[in-house]
């Protein structure tokens, strides 16, 4: 069978711009309702977030009224507030019993504490008590001077103790004579470290020093003193 193409090529090129028009037109319709309906989606979202805000401002207003004319509200907030403080003002609040940790750990055998001072806004110590000689008060600042302290496992120790003053020492014999013990009066600056509650504290020691834990019978640590029994265990 034979086909015979009667049209001429103008008029096949004037049919296929005719479809390329009415292609870009449907096109055309389509992206402007598209964008139509887009635009519309908007300003109804838009709308809708006005009417939504609107209504939770009218019901903030309207709560707030309520809670004013609420009797004792501003105690109550008070409360709340003073509350909400509590865990930050017990992480800054220093751990005095510490202290007795501390000196047990210390303190020689041969040394007796009578008086005990300790100001925690000042980070100082004041210590009074009684030896058997003189040499064991130099043992007992030694002791103090060289022990440091680490917060973890391998840690490189820091100084615990620091401007060690031996505020008084004396002896009314020269013989080790508990009868007549040799008495001292110490000031120390502590690191503020030792204290925190939110720190676990390691301390330390020279091996040189025997303290209280490494004896069978250790002695006591306190002893009573007419003069400053008011004094012993305090805070400034």
């Amino acid at each position: 069978m034979i086909e015979l193409n009667l049209l001429p090529d103008i008029k096949l090129e004037y049919i296929k711009a005719q479809r390329i028009k009415r292609l870009l037109i449907s096109i055309s319709i389509i992206t402007s309702v598209a964008a139509i309906s887009l635009l519309v989606l908007l300003l109804l979202v838009e709308t809708w977030q006005k009417h939504t805000l609107s209504n939770l401002n009218n019901e903030v207003a309207t709560k707030t009224q309520q809670l004013k004319h609420k009797p004792h509200i501003n105690d109550v907030l008070t409360v709340q507030n003073q509350l909400s403080t509590l865990n930050s003002l017990h992480q800054s609040e220093p751990v005095a019993t510490k202290v007795f940790e501390y000196l047990n750990d210390l303190t020689p055998n041969s040394v007796t504490i009578s008086s005990l001072s300790i100001d925690f806004n000042a980070h100082t110590i004041d210590l009074k008590g009684n030896a058997v000689n003189v040499s064991n008060i130099n043992q007992f600042i030694d002791t103090l001077n060289f022990t440091t302290y680490s917060l973890q496992k391998g840690d490189k120790g820091f100084p615990a103790f620091n401007t060690i003053a031996i505020v008084n020492e004396s002896q009314d014999t020269t013989q080790a004579d508990t009868t007549n013990p040799a008495a001292f009066s110490v000031t120390a600056n502590y690191d503020p470290t030792l204290f925190d509650v939110t720190k676990n504290v390691t301390l330390t020691i020279p091996n040189k020093v025997t303290t209280r834990p490494s004896l069978e019978n250790p002695g006591p640590l306190f002893i009573h003193s007419n003069n400053t029994a008011n004094n012993t265990g305090s805070g400034n």
